[in-house]
């Protein structure tokens, strides 16, 4: 007997941020139940929420190499999950035995599935660093009281017949012996990629952000993100540095013809601070939390990954294919940017797969004019910025870093401190001896990290000793941001509406 086909009941939820969706797929039933933000693309066979170098209007995005956002697609009995072409989204998925659930957001999925984070536990942050490490680690699991949730980054995912396997994106990519065979397969999928945020056929297109600071990797995306109709940088005034150095791209942007937002990397600046911690418990990501995209809905081009694809001699014991990271690059701005409304696309991961390739390119004789053999040197970066305009001497003369550093456990901005500490007291009972010396390992952990870390590293003494410490609350900070989104999320579901044509804005 032929079988019913799958059906997508969609449940529009105007309250919800704007990209976020969540997906019940019965292991037994035919119907596919949605629930969605008021800005994901839904159609009678598949949902989106991202961008593609192809026709919208296919909604063949299960079948791109270069995607990024996250979606869902039904092809006959089989249903694809879509993750983004790049480490700085994931799918999350919650299997039970009459159901599988899905989301590109944690609290998200714990709303819908009445599923909860495990109150004592304390090694999320370590957990979900692994994801950091590579490809071994995309698809890793956090536990929670119920059982664990899976995380999927990089893969899609096969669903059929109630059983779940991963499926690797199709290399659609050319063989790179030459940096015109790099540079033409750039340009052309960022031209098709411009396309496709803007196509007609979408019920609201993308707009189309850049960051930019004054190093080489957000300059060259921002440099080609030109070809895809880009003409707005955001740009940080000052770097991470003791000396305040500058890091704004603002006259990079004028030679690239582009208009530059310059902003402040202060605290008061960081908003919505909860949906940073809630991904990894850690917030060197922030930064991204102080641009005003463009609403309602917004491509934001990075250069992060360059560091380790573009840079001449860099060596490490993990092939560039593995996407090893030693810090988040965006990763935990996978929550916020829902709300956001906001696509990430990092330029220095296309083609991941070939990066070998990539890599090889700076070292051909065809690039010596744009080689410096410095300890900071990009061949490929600076013959794509020199060509596009930008005059050597006005980029990329040192190593700078606006991310927030790493060893800080605690929330920057003084209502984002307030609420956390609010819900220590409430939920842990944590007690204020507790919150002093959690305070002050803060400051603690920086010395160590900044000032006696180098020491270390000049005398070869043992990592092992180290002053660092992390007390309970510091912690807790996964726990806290999950808590606060998932209230969000709640405050929407009694007010369902199914295929709902309500596109209000999911409030920040």
């Amino acid at each position: 007997m032929e079988r019913a086909p799958l059906v997508l009941r969609a449940n529009a939820i105007a309250e919800w941020p704007r990209l976020a969706w969540v997906a019940r797929i019965p292991t037994q039933g035919r119907v596919v139940e949605l629930y969605h933000g008021p800005f994901v693309e839904v159609r009678d066979q598949w949902c989106v929420e991202g961008v593609w170098p192809a026709s919208f209007a296919e909604g063949d995005f299960d079948k791109a190499d270069l995607f990024f956002g996250s979606g869902l697609r039904i092809r006959d009995n089989q249903i694809v999950v879509v993750s983004s072409h790049s480490t700085f989204s994931r799918i999350l998925r919650l299997e039970r035995s009459n159901e599988i659930i899905l989301s590109n957001s944690l609290p998200a999925l714990l709303a819908i599935s009445g599923a909860n984070l495990i109150p004592d536990f304390l090694g999320y942050r370590e957990r979900l660093n692994q994801l950091k490490l590579g490809r071994k680690y995309f698809d890793w699991s956090i536990p929670i009281l119920e059982g664990e949730i899976r995380y999927t980054l990089i893969l899609n995912l096969l669903i059929e017949d109630g059983k779940v396997s991963l499926v690797e994106k199709p290399d659609l990519a050319p063989s790179f012996k030459s940096f015109s065979d790099y540079h033409t397969y750039l340009v052309e999928q960022m031209r098709a990629l411009g396309r496709n945020f803007i196509d007609p056929a979408r019920k609201q297109i993308f707009l189309s952000c850049s960051s930019l600071s004054s190093g080489y990797d957000s300059a060259t995306a921002a440099a080609l993100s030109r070809e895809a109709g880009c003409k707005t940088a955001f740009t940080i005034d000052r770097a991470r540095s003791f000396y305040q150095l500058s890091d704004s791209g603002e006259e990079i942007a004028h030679y690239l013809g582009m208009t530059a937002e310059v902003y402040q990397r202060t605290p008061e600046n960081f908003r919505f601070e909860e949906s940073i911690w809630a991904v990894m418990g850690d917030a060197q990501d922030l930064n991204l939390a102080i641009f005003d995209y463009q609403p309602p809905l917004s491509v934001n081009f990075t250069g992060f990954y360059g560091d380790i694809l573009w840079e001449l001699g860099w060596y490490h014991s993990q092939p560039v294919e593995e996407l090893f990271r030693d810090d988040t690059s965006g990763m935990t701005f996978c929550e916020q940017r829902l709300f956001s409304g906001v696509v990430q696309v990092p330029i220095a991961q296309w083609a991941y797969r070939h990066g070998s390739e990539i890599r090889a390119i700076s070292a051909l004789p065809e690039m010596e004019p744009w080689t410096l053999n410095t300890e900071y040197d990009r061949p490929i970066c600076r013959r794509i910025l020199e060509t596009a305009g930008v005059p050597r001497g006005k980029f990329a003369l040192r190593k700078k870093a606006t991310a927030i550093s790493d060893e800080r456990l605690w929330p920057y901005s003084i209502e984002a401190q307030a609420d956390f500490e609010s819900f220590l007291r409430e939920r842990y009972q944590i007690t204020w001896g507790e919150l002093i010396l959690a305070r002050t390992s803060i400051w603690v952990n920086g010395f160590d990290r900044n000032i006696i870390g180098r020491l270390r590293e000049r005398l070869k003494l043992s990592p092992n000793l180290t002053l660092e410490y992390q007390a309970r609350p510091n912690r807790l900070l996964f726990h806290w941001g999950n808590a606060r989104l998932v209230e969000r999320y709640q405050r929407g579901l009694p007010k369902l509406s199914v295929n709902s044509s309500d596109h209000s804005l999911g409030a920040i």
